[in-house]
């Protein structure tokens, strides 16, 4: 067990860069296009041969955004995201969530913390709690999600 914290961090970095150490990795032809994410299909300049995938779980991404949106709800608002509020998540590619961009960038606010996490939230002036939110990282990963009152 390594004792440093630098030390700790190098394992820990071969380890993720190991690929023995994932459960499901696939490879080159064998990465299944239909279920990468949008944002993270191929690239210019990288060969299949050489690509690699991971696995992610859907609920993984789900409580990534979720957890997002909580999260600057609290920040901004001092508010809980409690019921009859709840926040649905959308997968969309870029071309179908044009029309979102377009209000977000209309109404919305940025909020940036970097490198690579950018946040746009649009908040219904009506209740002061129903929300769009468009979340990046990287540049690649896009989530988009609505904060609104649960009709269940």
């Amino acid at each position: 067990m390594p004792k440093t914290e630098r030390a700790r961090r190098t394992h820990l970095g071969a380890r993720l860069f190991d690929r023995r150490s994932f459960k499901e990795v696939f490879e080159g032809d064998e990465i299944p296009y239909q279920a990468v994410y949008p944002g993270f299909g191929p690239q210019p300049g990288i060969h299949d041969e050489v690509r690699v995938a991971v696995p992610i779980s859907a609920s993984s991404i789900h409580l990534l955004v979720e957890k997002v949106v909580r999260g600057i709800t609290y920040i901004e608002d001092k508010k809980f995201v409690e019921k009859p509020f709840a926040v649905q998540q959308y997968v969309l590619t870029d071309e179908s969530a044009a029309p979102l961009k377009v209000m977000l960038d209309r109404f919305g606010t940025v909020y940036e913390r970097g490198p690579g996490i950018t946040v746009t939230r649009a908040v219904a002036p009506e209740d002061k709690m129903t929300a769009m939110y468009a979340v990046e990282i990287w540049g690649r990963f896009k989530g988009y999600a609505f904060l609104s009152r649960d009709e269940d």
